[in-house]
């Protein structure tokens, strides 16, 4: 990088009348270093008017041209983007220096540097070549003046790089300027000449090749001049015309009617002032209507302003002269520039003009419009993409920049179609600058917008109903960036996603990929539930795998009972198998933490012949019911599978089971008269099963079964305690109670009256859960009164056995209780009011146990 600073620029020699050009880049890394910097020299042999393109960008580079001390910048090209820089300035003779940059650390782009200078003067007898130049008359304005010439030639060493005209008006008029005929490259600019003599630069048309120049306005009374130059190296004929017409200015609306921006085919602009006056006399409000005949890019330029103005753009009646619904603004600060740069639809408009406040000044406006070929600026013009399925459909683009050097890029729209309620995912991504997206309904509602800050991606996830839906890309501001928008439909999220899988009995085999964690409009698919049932005892098998994150595999029985699961970490496959009895089950996927991922499941069955065994036990409110026995083992060439117990109970009752002594898996569920699982237990490996439940009166089967494969002995024992005593039909009116007869405290009415607190009050030695006369002790009641507010501790223990504890108010509820496992101490601690409560003792199971119960 030689060239990176002014004291090492690189030496061009003398820029003369032939181009010099130069093709580097800047903003690449060389010899592990940015190249941040091209400095250049040259030199000017005489006064000359020089001028530099600096074009071929891929990203956006500035250019500065600085005199010959190193450090004063006397002109600059800082356009947005790739834009063309261009710097016309006349230069004595002496050294200068070209410094070319890129806009930011992160850029890096090719450019071409090309550089001319043409020594003032021009061929003798050519009055157009200094300023004043021509001189139009007012009648050859009013009819029409027409000119032709030639420019960019060189005769005696001189080339011909300017041709002048200058013209007055007496008064405001409309004018219309045209140069074309051109073989090449040519370029105007319109002056006002102020009475010091000073020149101010209005408008500068730079269309490029030979395309035709052309201009279009009103402009006050004064005196103005005409610059006819080529573009760089150019050489060509023109033709000059120019005609001015009558206007007339309405204070109100519709102000200056300016006509069809489109079918005029150039800009319009104008300069007036704005603030004048005193009172109701002040002029608040300038008025421009005009009308476009096509759908066009619109671009409004405000400026020369020496107080604060501001500009609005409404839609207009041009029937009622009434202005519409307000479209856009700007309202920069001070004297700074105003502009808009948008979309407009065929119609009519009104442009509006006014002070800040007390504010007065001159200003001059230009509006433009065209027609994009490039760009999807509305919904009606919105690209087509079709439905939406799972695979993204995938655009790239860039919005925000300018079009043609003046009209914005302001939104991209893409139109696309749900067939059926799908969740929408969209992503806009792979920004330089922010950029929002949103998403219209059919008739242009907005449905859901994504406006994250800077760069960051945007996105949107929402379930939408089957129909047509609009995409608007935007920038945020003045921001300008190239996108990555993708969009694609899923079916839509739900917390559980079911699937009927039927008998894998007779299906044998069920395969399913699916994926689960997925969130969509704010729900989460936090499980997958498989529903299937087998029809005899079948041994299952089910794997899960094919996961990139974890997720982990659960078996479940009808009554939402846990039989057995598998958990490994990762995306380690999962598996189980369990032979299960003729019933409804579900497996569930489900993703660990905040995993999302796809899976594969497969589910197979294959039937279990196997040898039942079935006891009949009887009516079970009269007595215990206790049987050892064996499960899983072959017994004549086929396996022992299932053992069932039929009972009965002639009275709602609390039932209580117990399945324990195994040495392998087994389960145990009670079935009713209809085959219907009422209540189970699936406890995992030789951990003993418990069942403790209500059951009304009715017949039951007990099912005992083993753990797939596993063999094992049990010892089963069940009972149950009537909670409505049953009536003896012989006599109804005297029902007997035969745990009343031999347990005096075995009810609420005939519980032991311990006394009144807050003495101490113990009961010690007592047992519970022993039979006496053919009736089994299950419950002891005790009555406490407490005679004042306050804290109260009760201690059962000295156990042998387990049992469970039980406070309850005067009227027997429940207001504590303590259900410790085994022979561990119940405690209850409370602060209680004043009165009479009662204390339960019960036995768990076939628990037979002293204990000693101490009140304090």
């Amino acid at each position: 990088m030689p060239d990176d600073t002014i004291k090492d620029a690189t030496f061009l020699d003398v820029i003369g009348v032939e181009p010099t050009r130069v093709n580097e880049k800047i903003g690449f890394r060389e010899n592990g270093k940015i190249d941040s910097n091209d400095y250049f020299k040259f030199t000017i042999a005489e006064e000359s008017d020089f001028n530099l393109t600096l074009d071929g960008l891929d990203k956006d580079a500035n250019v500065e041209l600085i005199d010959s001390d190193g450090k004063s910048v006397l002109r600059s090209g800082k356009k947005p983007g790739i834009n063309k820089e261009v710097i016309d300035y006349d230069l004595e003779a002496g050294d200068y220096y070209v410094r070319v940059f890129p806009k930011g650390r992160s850029i890096a782009t090719d450019y071409t540097l090309t550089m001319s200078a043409a020594p003032k003067g021009g061929p003798a007898g050519d009055p157009p070549d200094k300023a004043p130049g021509l001189a139009i008359s007012a009648e050859d304005l009013v009819n029409g003046f027409t000119y032709s010439d030639e420019i960019g030639f060189t005769e005696n060493k001189q080339r011909d790089v300017k041709d002048y005209f200058t013209f007055s008006l007496d008064e405001d008029r409309e004018i219309n300027l045209t140069l074309d005929q051109l073989t090449a490259d040519a370029n105007v600019k319109l002056f006002e000449i102020e009475k010091n003599g000073k020149t101010t630069k209005l408008v500068d048309l730079e269309n490029k090749g030979t395309d035709s120049e052309s201009l279009f306005g009103v402009l006050p009374k004064g005196n103005y001049a005409i610059e006819v130059s080529p573009q760089g190296a150019a050489k060509t004929k023109y033709e000059l015309k120019l005609k001015s017409d009558e206007v007339v200015k309405d204070k109100k609306l519709p102000g200056l009617e300016i006509g069809d921006l489109v079918q005029k085919g150039t800009s319009f602009f104008t300069i007036d002032q704005i603030g004048f006056g005193t009172g109701t006399q002040r002029n608040q409000k300038d008025f421009y209507t005009f009308s476009v005949s096509q759908d066009a890019s619109f671009y409004l330029d405000l400026e020369g302003m020496k107080a604060n103005a501001n500009v609005a753009v409404y839609e207009y009646d041009a029937e009622s002269k009434t202005l519409g619904g307000f479209l856009y603004d700007s309202k920069a600060k001070g004297n700074a520039n105003e502009s808009i740069s948008d979309y407009l639809v065929k119609g009519d408009y009104a442009v509006v003009v006014s002070p800040q406040r007390g504010a007065k000044t001159e200003y001059y406006l230009e509006l433009d419009t065209a027609l994009n070929s490039d760009d999807i600026p509305t919904l009606e013009t919105a690209e087509k993409l079709g439905e939406l399925v799972d695979k993204p459909t995938v655009r790239s683009d860039d919005v925000g920049k300018l079009l043609d050097g003046r009209f914005r890029d302001q939104s991209d729209w893409y139109e696309f179609t749900v067939g059926e309620e799908k969740n929408v995912n969209i992503t806009l991504d792979s920004l330089r600058a922010n950029l929002d997206v949103k998403v219209y309904d059919s008739e242009g509602k907005e449905v859901d917008k994504s406006n994250n800050k800077g760069q960051k991606d945007e996105t949107i996830n929402k379930t939408l109903d089957a129909g047509t839906y609009y995409v608007e890309v935007v920038p945020f501001g003045t921001a300008i960036s190239r996108y990555r928008l993708s969009l694609n439909a899923v079916a839509p999220v739900k917390p559980e996603d079911i699937f009927e899988v039927g008998d894998i009995t007779t299906e044998k085999k069920f395969v399913n990929s699916d994926q689960v964690g997925r969130e969509g409009s704010g729900v989460r698919n936090e499980a997958d539930i498989y529903n299937f049932s087998v029809s005899s005892n079948t041994k299952i098998s089910a794997v899960l795998d094919g996961m990139s994150q974890d997720a982990n595999l659960e078996l479940y029985d009808s009554a939402n009972n846990l039989i057995v699961k598998s958990e490994n970490t990762g995306k380690s496959g999962e598996l189980l198998g369990r032979t299960l009895a003729p019933g409804d089950y579900y497996a569930k996927v489900i993703p660990v933490g905040n995993a999302e991922t796809d899976y594969r499941l497969e589910i197979k069955g294959s039937e279990v012949k196997s040898k039942d065994e079935t006891f009949k036990v009887g009516n079970l409110g009269t007595k215990q019911y206790k049987k050892s026995e064996d499960i899983g083992k072959t017994q004549g060439g086929a396996p022992n599978s299932n053992d069932y117990y039929n009972f009965s109970l002639d009275a709602d009752s609390n039932f209580t089971l117990n399945l324990d002594t195994m040495t392998a898996d087994a389960n145990v569920r009670v079935l009713d008269s209809e085959g219907k699982t009422v209540l189970s237990s699936f406890n995992p490996g030789s951990s003993p099963e418990k069942i403790n439940g209500e059951l009304a009166a009715g017949d039951y089967k007990v099912h005992v079964f083993a753990a797939g494969t596993a063999k094992t002995n049990y010892f089963l024992s069940m009972g149950a305690e009537a909670t409505i005593d049953p009536v003896d039909p012989e006599d109804p009116e005297d029902p007997e109670d035969p745990i009343i007869g031999s347990d005096p405290n075995g009810t609420l009415e005939t519980a032991t009256d311990l006394g009144q607190l807050p003495d101490l009050i113990t009961q010690p030695d007592t047992k519970i859960g022993f039979t006496e006369n053919g009736v089994r002790d299950l419950n002891d009641y005790y009555k406490i009164g407490v005679g004042a507010a306050g804290d109260v501790t009760i201690v059962l223990d000295k156990l042998k056995a387990n049992a469970d504890l039980a406070l309850l108010d005067s009227s027997g509820a429940l207001v504590y209780s303590s259900a410790q496992k085994g022979v561990a101490t119940e405690i209850i601690s409370a602060a209680l009011d004043a009165g009479d409560y009662y204390l339960k003792v019960a036995t768990v199971g076939t628990a037979q146990t002293s204990y000693s119960l101490s009140i304090f």
